[in-house]
């Protein structure tokens, strides 16, 4: 995601942190916005409560703005009724675009009183629409924010969407009664009640254990962690995490279908097998024609390939023994498929 502190100098003032926001999806195909942040080695989303979904489903697709990265995040619901406010835990895919920190949600008192603020939204296509706003109503918990004559309307979807003054987040907006104006809820409400919550759980909710463990339940098999996909889920509960946890990852075929897999610990393991289980169900579509590629850097950036195959019609692959090497990253990459339509894979496994 494009760092907001080069983009929101509103009247050309600096930034204290790097802000940034990203694109929500859930399970009920509504959209909105949150706050991504680092916060004691994790990285974390802020957004509205009911943002998650009318039924607070366990996940969320989470995308950045161009160049578009896209992820998921596990949903936490550690606030009273009251409060439209959740927390997410966003996957590893979106850990190097999570630059911000949580002491960007407390803004200075310049930002606090600030009279004009910058609404931003991501589009679809991941570039931003930034809508400039007048403050009023402020109260102690939230204010109103009016869009100026003649820029964009707050539309449907705007929920989670951040105000910035002189580049600093200053209010999220959680409802609006006519497109000409929303109800933000203050940043220093949602930095004191994440910030509250964070401190007595000991930042410690990290996403990548479940994942982990899984695979590594199978016997004789490495302990796999998805770090990225160049595609989206088709929905958040068919997380591209799901081919080294539980359930089944669906996504819509693609130009670039690329998928990255570190081990865990994130260190070099000997590797000689691998295998993907992908069998038709529901009318998805299977993998056909794959590449698996190999790299022993820690970054992740050098990549040699090991082999192109195919998979079996059913779904099936397995490369069997091939020469143990040492491997710290993993890629496969999907070329095409055996039919159209969204794809499925149930497992990625390596030994």
């Amino acid at each position: 995601m494009l760092t907001l502190a080069a983009l929101l100098l509103t009247a050309g003032y600096p930034t204290s942190g790097l802000s940034q926001t990203v694109s929500i999806l859930n399970d009920d195909r509504e959209h909105g916005f949150g706050f991504m942040f680092k916060h004691r080695g994790n990285c974390y989303v802020a957004l509205p409560h009911h943002v998650a979904g009318a039924d607070f489903y366990p996940r969320v697709n989470l995308s950045t703005a161009a160049p578009v990265v896209s992820g998921t995040g596990r949903m936490l619901r550690p606030f009273w009724d009251g409060i439209d406010l959740a927390l997410a835990v966003a996957s590893e895919a979106m850990r190097d675009r999570c630059t911000a920190t949580l002491d960007d949600l407390a803004p200075s008192r310049e930002a606090q009183t600030a009279g004009r603020a910058q609404l931003l939204r991501i589009r679809p296509d991941g570039s931003e629409d930034r809508t400039p706003l007048t403050i009023g109503d402020r109260g102690y918990l939230s204010f109103t924010g009016s869009v100026e004559a003649g820029a964009t309307e707050i539309t449907q979807g705007t929920s989670g969407a951040f105000a910035f003054a002189r580049g600093e987040p200053i209010g999220m907006a959680i409802t609006s009664d006519d497109p000409t104006r929303a109800l933000f809820m203050r940043s220093e409400e949602v930095h004191m009640n994440i910030s509250r919550f964070l401190s007595q759980s000991g930042g410690a909710v990290v996403d990548r254990t479940s994942s982990a463990t899984s695979t590594s339940a199978r016997t004789g098999t490495l302990p796999l962690v998805l770090v990225s996909s160049s595609v989206p889920a088709s929905e958040p509960s068919f997380a591209p995490e799901n081919m080294v946890g539980n359930g089944i990852f669906v996504f819509e075929p693609a130009r670039r279908m690329v998928f990255d897999f570190r081990f865990e610990p994130d260190e070099s393991h000997v590797f000689k097998r691998l295998g993907l289980r992908a069998a038709p169900q529901d009318g998805y579509a299977v993998p056909k024609n794959i590449i698996i590629q190999t790299s022993n850097d820690g970054s992740g950036e050098t990549f040699s390939t090991l082999m192109r195959r195919e998979v079996a019609p059913d779904g099936s692959f397995d490369t069997g023994d091939i020469a143990s090497r040492y491997v710290r990253r993993l890629r496969l990459i999907v070329l095409d498929t055996w039919s159209v339509g969204n794809t499925a894979i149930d497992q990625v496994y390596a030994q």
